[in-house]
């Protein structure tokens, strides 16, 4: 099957922006940007491996299991304002007490949302959409100076905790500094409290997504003392935190995200997510956040044509990629990296991660490109080089073999966890790419060290890698959150930890740096992003693999259903309500 270049979404972008992708940043021949005079408006069309463009966002998988399967990848399903019932919701491990500092996993930051609001939020939005962040405690998105090193806000006026007392700057500073202690990226160098609810937040380098580093569950204002309170329309009772109820002092005219339906939410921990699943088998509760799947119950939803109808398929946000440091050898060559992308046997490594044979993709899909099906920027159709049916394009990999001089191939070095799907997919890759002439030799690394290992250029050299396998997944939602760590640096010549490959490239870092890449209109976020994947992919430093799927299951009598790709593309929690019948017991 030849390689297809669909096309990048086209976005309205203002004059500015353009001048500033056409002026400062220098963009290759492979991307062009034509601008396009049109109603007093500049269109940046952005063009690149020769693609066309198109006026909207690539649609969301369709339904191939039933009518109704992967309906919520899209849209909302069942939307309702029906008032009352109980949501039961079923979460492998804990949330650390509801305190928002020690907010983990994307289940817990899914519930936080209920009862913790921050300067901002992300929008209700199906999808990919939801990724991206509006205003919430505050009354509009962060106003940065032109540096992108000091962002002020104003909150909304007469904001309570549960508890009657007043939200004030103060309790925001305090969750800013939370934040400031889990960053790399940037550091917090002083906050300053101004008149009429103000306060500046100064950065010690610029940061053009800082509000979407402020929307983390972690960056929740902090009442004095650490006192748990909550300000979100759902508060945990005291006695029984796996209880929340409605918190009658939170504002609904203040808050243009959250619209709750249910009275309260009633949480059973679980120690496993097949035990979560489970329970949601049996109709002991009505949801399950796991982010995983698991043989048996994705055999009891398929095989269940009623259970299948409500039922989604989605990308959790997690990549499996190939990364290439930094090389002297034949992997210093764009095309003879390039031939490890059409050689990888894709369908075989599919099944080594879980996915079952064939469709619809449980348990993970092909990856052609590096996006995640979780930001604006992910694009299913793009396919910069030949790959077959997906067990490899072994005629396309030796043309580009010869291309780099290396006609008979070549030998390399990965790194993998140590870990039986490891092992499993060093495998896999190995046998695919002997099929080129590619020899593989495997440097098996603790499975528990593997991450600060292969993040660390010294060890990388020391140990020879030319190659790593890496599943990557990013800390802050969104567009920019994805790429920068992948691609960008810190300060100039120093790269981001989980930058592997160790990119310098200038295009990338101008849009990195840019204020569109931060858009709160996705369809800006999605050119910028999709214009950054191509750039890298064209590199082949970065070979994506795969895409990390799960199996949701949403009962028929739940309202208001959504994946978000805030949350790993869970269901949505806050909005979800249920059909009449069940909302009046």
């Amino acid at each position: 099957m030849a390689a297809r270049l669909p096309p990048i979404t086209s976005g309205i972008l203002t004059a500015t922006s353009l001048l500033f992708i056409m002026g400062i940043v220098r963009v290759p021949l492979r991307v062009r940007h034509l601008a396009l005079l049109t109603g007093g408006f500049l269109t940046a069309v952005a063009v690149v491996s020769g693609c066309s463009t198109s006026s909207a966002p690539a649609p969301a998988p369709s339904g191939t299991i039933a009518p109704g399967f992967n309906e919520a990848l899209g849209s909302v399903v069942n939307p309702s304002e029906e008032i009352g019932g109980q949501l039961r919701v079923a979460v492998p491990g804990s949330c650390g007490g509801w305190k928002p500092e020690l907010t983990i996993s994307s289940a817990c930051a899914n519930l936080q949302r209920s009862m913790a609001r921050q300067l901002t939020t992300y929008v209700s939005a199906p999808g990919r959409a939801g990724s991206v962040v509006t205003a919430d405690l505050a009354t509009d998105l962060g106003q940065s100076n032109a540096e992108g090193t000091a962002w002020t806000y104003t909150l909304k006026p007469y904001l309570k905790w549960n508890d009657g007392s007043p939200l004030t700057t103060v309790d925001v500073a305090r969750g800013l500094r939370n934040l400031d202690l889990r960053r790399g990226d940037f550091a917090i160098t002083s906050i300053e409290f101004g008149a009429n609810r103000t306060l500046t937040v100064n950065l010690d380098r610029p940061f053009h997504d800082f509000d979407a580093v402020a929307a983390l569950t972690v960056a929740a204002p902090v009442a004095l003392g650490g006192v748990v309170k909550f300000s979100g329309p759902f508060a945990a009772e005291t006695a029984n935190p796996s209880h929340l109820v409605r918190n009658d002092l939170w504002d609904p005219e203040s808050d243009s995200v959250r619209k709750p339906l249910v009275t309260d939410v009633r949480i059973t921990w679980t120690t496993t997510p097949t035990q979560a699943n489970e329970l949601l088998l049996t109709g002991a509760v009505d949801l399950a956040l796991t982010s995983r799947t698991n043989p048996g119950f994705t055999e009891a939803v398929l095989r269940d044509p009623s259970r299948a109808a409500h039922s989604d398929n989605p990308g959790t946000g997690q990549v499996t990629m190939l990364a290439f440091p930094p090389s002297t050898g034949a992997l210093a060559t764009d095309t003879c990296r390039q031939a490890v992308y059409s050689g990888v046997n894709r369908t075989a490594l599919r099944q080594v991660l879980g996915a079952s044979a064939g469709e619809p993709n449980i348990g993970a899909a092909q990856a052609t490109t590096l996006s995640a099906p979780t930001i604006a920027s992910f694009d299913s159709n793009y396919q910069p080089f030949s790959l077959g049916d997906g067990s490899g394009d072994v005629t396309a990999a030796k043309a580009s073999l010869e291309s780099c001089g290396h006609a008979q191939g070549f030998s390399m070095t990965l790194g993998f966890p140590d870990s039986a799907t490891g092992l499993a997919a060093f495998a896999t890759i190995k046998e695919s790419l002997a099929r080129v002439g590619i020899t593989v030799v495997g440097k098996a690394i603790d499975a528990v060290d593997y991450s600060a290992t292969v993040q660390s250029v010294k060890a990388v050299a020391e140990l020879g890698l030319d190659a790593v396998y890496l599943n990557y997944s990013a800390t802050v939602p969104g567009v920019a959150g994805y790429w920068r760590p992948l691609a960008g640096s810190i300060a100039p010549g120093k790269p981001y930890r989980e930058n592997i490959a160790q990119l310098d490239i200038p295009t990338v870092n101008a849009l990195l740096s840019s204020k569109e890449i931060a858009s709160s209109d996705p369809v800006v976020q999605a050119d910028v992003g999709r214009i950054i994947d191509r750039l890298v992919l064209d590199t082949g430093s970065y070979i994506p693999l795969a895409f990390m799927q799960t199996l949701e299951y949403r009962p028929a009598g739940l309202s208001n259903v959504t994946t978000s790709g805030a949350f790993d593309n869970q269901y949505d929690v806050v909005n979800i309500g249920f059909a009449a019948e069940k909302a009046d017991q």
